[in-house]
């Protein structure tokens, strides 16, 4: 019941809706102004040629220092820029960006995570304001100071395959 009555408010407010003397650039600023917005972030799966997964250890993420690199995206930047971007500011590390792994809604953030899967480059890492330390690890061994969120989609990714093939 409670469906059916939802129905017919939705059917009615979009019958105000296209009958309002609106421009489209009006439409639009009145969608911008009541929509939901979200932040759009990349996370760098890097593998290296032994198959270890690149992890960060970040400065300021206190109970869990171990991540990816990655980060919001720049104006007019795509999300493969961005991974590449993050990871060589990060990590001093370049990348190529082998293939798309998935996208990720933040169960308790405005957050829509990009995760691509990448192949390790040459670089030297140097410590920074953000990062203090990084290694590569054995999916297997992963280290405990890791968010269990990002665990269980690393472990989601590793056991459905999708981290075998970065085209070493």
């Amino acid at each position: 019941m409670w469906t059916d009555r939802s129905e017919v408010l939705k059917g009615f407010l979009l019958r105000v809706w296209s009958g309002l003397p609106l421009t489209f650039r009006m439409r639009s600023a009145l969608y911008w102004v009541l929509g939901t917005k979200y932040a759009v972030g990349v996370q760098a799966v890097v593998i290296d040629r032994q198959g270890r997964l690149l992890l960060l250890q970040h400065t300021y993420k206190g109970r869990y220092p171990w991540g990816l690199p990655g980060g919001g995206l720049s104006r007019g930047e795509t999300t493969v820029q961005a991974a590449v971007r993050e990871t060589r500011e990060e990590a001093g590390l370049a990348v190529q960006v082998v293939r798309l792994l998935g996208v990720e809604t933040h169960p308790s953030r405005l957050l829509i995570e990009v995760f691509y899967l990448c192949r390790a480059g040459g670089g030297q890492f140097r410590p920074n304001a953000e990062i203090a330390d990084y290694g590569f690890f054995d999916l297997a061994h992963l280290p405990p100071a890791m968010e269990p969120r990002l665990l269980g989609i690393i472990g989601r990714y590793a056991a459905a395959g999708d981290l075998a093939a970065t085209g070493r």
